[in-house]
């Protein structure tokens, strides 16, 4: 049989693809679910980021509204306490974390209360980082 094979390259041939198809085959099948659920985590993982930048500008502006609506203008305590904004903690960078949380607050004229600036540019920095 051997010889058989030996004397018809087309045959030859044809093995080799055979088999060559098989193993990509093979391969495929076994590396196709691990990418789709790599790549679906990837997509979840960005969704889920997405949502909380939406969230965190969403207690800025709520924040906002808060302090233009009532006169307020330290709003730290009411920012601290949010979940919002404990979901955002971790996130932020140690100098800023300790400002908001410590120092006073200053409103002037129109602009948001420091913390609420200090947040909004510390959001962007977040979304930049995390490629958004």
């Amino acid at each position: 049989m051997s010889e058989w094979i030996t004397q018809s390259p087309g045959i030859t041939i044809a093995i080799i693809a055979l088999v060559s198809a098989t193993i990509a085959a093979t391969i495929t099948a076994l590396l196709a679910p691990l990418i789709n659920s790599w790549v679906k985590r990837r997509e979840d993982n960005r969704k889920e980021k997405r949502e909380l930048i939406a969230s965190w500008r969403r207690l800025v502006g709520d924040l906002a509204a808060f302090a233009s609506a009532t006169g307020v203008t330290d709003v730290t305590e009411r920012l601290i306490t949010r979940p919002d904004f404990l979901n955002l903690e971790p996130h932020m960078e140690i100098s800023l974390r300790s400002g908001i949380t410590i120092e006073p607050v200053l409103s002037i004229g129109p602009k948001m209360a420091k913390p609420l600036d200090a947040l909004t540019q510390e959001i962007n920095r977040i979304e930049k980082k995390w490629r958004l």
